[in-house]
């Protein structure tokens, strides 16, 4: 690779996208969820899979355009989030994800929200899309 100023340093191709943590009471548990601002309106919810947690979205959200607004949150039970004593069941998920939208407008203020979903956080989504459609 030429040594120049315009060549992009190692330093830059591994640039991540800084993630702010955020900690959120939902339904009687404590979430907590990844932020990574953007500088547009486009407010994105990032809902990871089994056996996964927000950080594995920085891949992706390094991938992603500065401009959108990214949440990842911790499901009920994964990453840094509270463990419910009642188990997990999907309707619980779908309560979870319902609230915390809630929250997020009152914080932020009414936006619509775009939704990318991996593995579990894809069928929550797509099931709450049919229970509280647009």
């Amino acid at each position: 690779m030429p040594n120049d100023s315009t060549s992009p340093s190692a330093a830059d191709s591994l640039a991540m996208r800084s993630a702010r943590p955020l900690k959120v009471r939902v339904n009687g548990l404590n979430h907590h969820l990844r932020e990574w601002p953007g500088t547009g309106a486009q407010r994105v919810l990032l809902l990871h899979g089994w056996m996964d947690d927000s950080s594995s979205w920085q891949f992706l959200v390094d991938c992603l355009p500065a401009s959108w607004h990214l949440i990842a949150p911790d499901w009920r039970g994964f990453g840094d989030s509270e463990w419910a004593r009642e188990g997990y069941w999907f309707p619980q998920y779908q309560a979870d994800l319902d609230a915390l939208l809630t929250q997020l407008d009152a914080h932020w203020g009414p936006a619509p929200v775009d939704f990318i979903g991996h593995s579990m956080g894809g069928n929550i989504v797509c099931t709450y899309a049919g229970l509280r459609p647009a």
